[in-house]
């Protein structure tokens, strides 16, 4: 009686154990894709159950193939001061400020090689006569330019460009009537010309839109202003060397 307890027993634990091993097997199979039933829903057309995986980080590089555009903002500016003592009064001093700020758009017609158009504002003082002092001269400029990129590395380039423009505005000056007295009055004038641009930038790709330029650059400008109650032009030029601070979106 005693054995044929013990024999239940065993066949009771065996059975456990058994019982123990067989939902283990359900569960790890059913933990399992079973690539049978993914072919089975492949037959009736069920979609597949999507896969998990991880994007690639995208890698930064300095856009120069054919057909990259870049949109965005040029700007350059130059300033100088001077004074000098006077035998006959007080020092004489002289500022000239040159400020250029224009939207632009660039196209990649070849590999290396961009053309673009900008349109913006262009500030500069120009001289007067009679110790009047400077005057400011505010333009409109559209401008087209070129400009090849030489790679450095994947992200920095040296950019030699070329621009040439037109500019159109206006100032004023200080004008003495040939009258009684000969006052002096002010009277606005108009101003045409054209203006050439030449710059050696360095771009960098701060992000995979991002572009930054700066460098150095040269602005030259000739043209004329228009007195209209004297009926007369009067030519203008101008030159400055220029420190370009460039930031454009390319896609």
């Amino acid at each position: 009686m005693k054995t044929s307890f013990l024999a239940l027993r065993r066949r009771a634990a065996v059975g456990t154990v058994v019982s123990a091993l067989v939902a283990l097997s359900s569960a790890t199979a059913f933990a399992q894709p079973d690539p049978f039933a993914d072919y089975e829903a492949q037959k009736r057309g069920a979609p597949l159950p999507e896969v998990a995986h991880t994007e690639e980080p995208v890698e930064v590089v300095l856009p120069v193939k054919k057909g990259a555009f870049a949109l965005g903002l040029r700007s350059a500016f130059a300033y100088s001061s001077t004074s000098a003592e006077s035998l006959t009064g007080p020092s004489e001093t002289n500022s000239t400020l040159f400020l250029r700020l224009a939207p632009a758009l660039e196209y990649h017609v070849k590999d290396n090689l961009v053309v673009g158009a900008s349109f913006g504002l262009l500030q500069k003082s120009i001289g007067r006569e009679e110790g009047s002092g400077g005057r400011s001269e505010t333009s409109w400029m559209p401008e087209l330019s070129a400009q090849y990129d030489i790679s450095l590395t994947k992200r920095l380039a040296l950019m030699p460009g070329l621009g040439l423009g037109l500019y159109f505005g206006g100032s004023d000056r200080n004008l003495r009537l040939n009258t009684p007295g000969n006052p002096v009055v002010e009277e606005s004038t108009s101003t045409f010309g054209v203006a050439v641009t030449v710059a050696l930038r360095v771009g960098y790709q701060v992000s995979e839109h991002l572009q930054l330029r700066s460098g150095l650059g040269m602005f030259g400008t000739i043209g004329s202003e228009s007195v209209s109650s004297q009926n007369v032009s009067l030519g203008t030029s101008s030159a400055n060397i220029t420190l370009p601070v460039e930031l454009f979106y390319t896609f």
